[in-house]
């Protein structure tokens, strides 16, 4: 496979995912400069899982030997499992006002224990039975043949996102029509990576043949930043927030 263009030795896949790190970096040092808001912590750090990911799928193209590369896709998935569950329970803290202690606990063990799994997966192949080239030329993806683990750490992910969604459509259904769009914007942001999973486990639709999935959850932080900014909701809490919504037909914040 033709890796061109490249840029002192970066090849394509790189560019843009090196762009999305810069980016979610970025939105996270506004974040944290930001007035605390709900759920803040939470987003932050599913940005910096999402920049984890993001950064280790493009050291897995960059580097040459498959070897180097599934060292690469296990190192990654601290970030796959932990930037779903956060992003959920940020949702949850954004919209119902605080997550559950408990709730960063049970997401950091499956976090750590997906990790783990993934770099001892040479001892047992629960997550990877095989990983092969796509084909002869230096450097080529890797096509990946998944254990059992993998499907039950997937399935376990998408109830997550699931949960995300939930929670949003309950939003959108409690809100104001004044407001209904603005959570509308974010059902429509949580979609990208949705669409970008599907597409890589189906292989309809990758980023130059490997998984956009953590380049989608940049791009919807960005989105959701932007909708949070034009609204400007960052500076109620979720229960003042909702009784101005809620005695407000065509509510106006100021800063």
């Amino acid at each position: 496979m033709d890796f061109s263009p490249s840029l002192f030795g970066w090849h394509a896949p790189e560019l843009p995912l090196g762009a999305g790190v810069a980016v979610a970096l970025w939105l996270v040092w506004r974040c944290w400069r930001r007035t605390p808001f709900p759920g803040r912590a939470s987003f932050i750090g599913m940005q910096l899982a999402a920049v984890w990911w993001t950064s280790a799928a493009a050291v897995e193209n960059h580097v040459i030997s498959p070897e180097a590369k599934l060292f690469w896709a296990k190192m990654a998935w601290i970030g796959i499992a932990s930037a779903p569950g956060l992003w959920a329970m940020f949702v949850w803290s954004y919209t119902q006002g605080g997550a559950r202690r408990g709730w960063f606990h049970a997401l950091a063990v499956f976090a750590l224990v997906s990790w783990a799994v993934g770099l001892t997966n040479d001892a047992h192949h629960l997550m990877y039975l095989s990983a092969v080239p796509a084909t002869a030329d230096a450097g080529a993806p890797l096509v990946y043949e998944h254990g059992a683990y993998f499907y039950m750490a997937t399935t376990a992910i998408y109830v997550q996102m699931m949960a995300s969604l939930v929670i949003v459509i309950m939003a959108v259904t409690r809100a104001p029509a004044a407001y209904r769009s603005h959570y509308l914007g974010f059902l429509a942001a949580m979609l990208i990576p949705w669409m970008a999973n599907a597409g890589y486990l189906t292989g309809t639709l990758t980023l130059f043949g490997f998984d956009g999935t953590p380049f989608a959850l940049i791009v919807m932080g960005c989105v959701f930043h932007w909708l949070v900014q034009r609204r400007r909701l960052f500076e109620l809490v979720p229960v003042a927030r909702g009784l101005l919504l809620d005695v407000s037909p065509d509510p106006v914040l100021g800063a």
